[in-house]
C-alpha cells in the first residue's frame, strides 16, 4: 500500500449501496454541507449506535468489557488513560444503551 508523506487519512473504508440508499446519501452529504469523506466519518464515528443483537453480540461485549476492567485496574491515574483505552469504553456504553435483544 502507497502511503503519502503528508497524508493523515491512508485507510479506506469502502461498502455497497442500492440507487435508492445512495441518493439519499447524496441528498445528504449535500444538505450538511460537507465533502462526502467527512460527512460518512462523522456520520460513523459520532452518531448514536443502535444494536439489535444476540447473546453472541452480547457476549463478545461482555468480553471486551472484561478487558477493559483488567486495564483500568492496572492504571494508577486517570492520566495514564490512553485513546487506546478510552475509545474502546465510548464505544462499549454507546453499543450498551443502544442494546436491544432480538425477540424470539
Amino acid at each position: 500500500m502507497r502511503v503519502e508523506k503528508h497524508r493523515k487519512r491512508y485507510r479506506t473504508v469502502a461498502f455497497r449501496m442500492s440507487e435508492d440508499e445512495w441518493c439519499e446519501l447524496e441528498k445528504r452529504v449535500t444538505l450538511s454541507g460537507r465533502q462526502k469523506q467527512d460527512y460518512l466519518i462523522k456520520s460513523a464515528l459520532y452518531q448514536k449506535i443502535v444494536v439489535v443483537g444476540n447473546q453472541v453480540q452480547f457476549e463478545k461485549l461482555r468480553t471486551q468489557l472484561d478487558e477493559i476492567v483488567i486495564e483500568l485496574k492496572r492504571i494508577a491515574r486517570a492520566e495514564e488513560a490512553t485513546s487506546e483505552l478510552l475509545a474502546p469504553i465510548r464505544t462499549a456504553v454507546e453499543i450498551i444503551n443502544g442494546f436491544e435483544i432480538e425477540k424470539q
